[in-house]
């Protein structure tokens, strides 16, 4: 779901109390100076590997030299990231309170608690002004991992995948049910942005959220259904459903308008034609 400026996809994180430590309770609540000490640390090894690295590409080929490039642009990533956090070390987090969320649901066997704990970290994440931007896939569009028995365990249905390619007669309305199970807790999410405040209003009010499916039908990635959420102090305009012509207005026509309705001045996201003025 998330990439780097090279196309490269980031590592996603599913456990919720690593989450959790790694934004709201970093180094287990360790002083200020114990996490400035511990980050210092961090960027010795940094340096040392890749020090390290610069000398043994000297000796390899073309194919290890690639892989190489690789691991150096993730290792430049942590170098970032530790930089951005060392800025942070002297910024106070506002107070909250995250004793209702939790951190240890099995995903396997609570899929819907899972969810739900997943969708209160972002929104404490937006709260506590942790980050302005978020990405969350509730299972992989492969077929792979836990999420694609969501709903068999939820709802007694076959797994996700198996769904998505199903022919049977009445199959559409296993679609139908497990469709109404991820809004379910899309709605969830929603209505806890809506009533959790922050200094201009309601979270909701202040934020976009884009919610749907890279598919449309099976492996079909034309005329994807998705629902844009939030924004009313940004100047979205809801309550329509607008159906575009794909051969004249591009999805990313939407990303760039989302871009700049959030103040990131953007011309251009991918093939994108413009911006989408009828809805932002």
């Amino acid at each position: 779901m998330s990439f780097n400026s090279s196309g490269k996809p980031l590592p996603s994180e599913h456990r919720q109390r690593e989450i959790f430590e790694r934004y709201f309770s970093p180094s287990g609540g360790a002083s200020t100076t114990e996490r400035r000490k511990s980050l210092n640390q961090g960027k010795k090894i940094v340096d040392l590997v890749l020090e390290d690295s610069k000398n043994l590409e000297k000796r390899l080929g073309a194919n290890d030299k690639a892989k190489l490039d690789e691991y150096l642009t993730s290792l430049n990533q942590v170098e970032q990231q530790v930089k951005r956090n060392e800025k942070w070390l002297d910024v106070p987090m506002d107070d909250f309170d995250a004793s209702l969320i939790n951190l240890d649901v099995d995903p396997v066997s609570a899929p819907d608690d899972y969810v739900r704990s997943m969708m209160d970290l972002m929104v404490l994440g937006f709260q506590t002004d942790s980050t302005r931007v978020m990405t969350y896939m509730m299972a992989r569009e492969d077929g792979m991992g836990f999420g694609d028995n969501f709903p068999k365990i939820a709802l007694g249905l076959k797994g996700h995948h198996s769904i998505s390619h199903d022919k049977t007669t009445g199959h559409w309305e296993d679609w139908g049910r497990l469709d109404q199970w991820y809004a379910k807790h899309f709605a969830y999410f929603i209505n806890k942005m809506k009533t959790t405040e922050d200094a201009h209003g309601s979270l909701l009010d202040n934020s976009l959220i884009l919610y749907g499916s890279a598919c449309s039908s099976t492996h079909n990635a034309r005329n994807c259904p998705l629902i844009l959420a939030g924004g009313a102090n940004l100047g979205v305009e809801h309550g329509a459903y607008t159906k575009f012509n794909e051969k004249e207005v591009r999805l990313s026509n939407l990303f760039v308008s989302m871009l700049n309705k959030v103040d990131v001045r953007t011309e251009s996201f991918s093939d994108s034609t413009g911006p989408l003025p009828s809805i932002l």
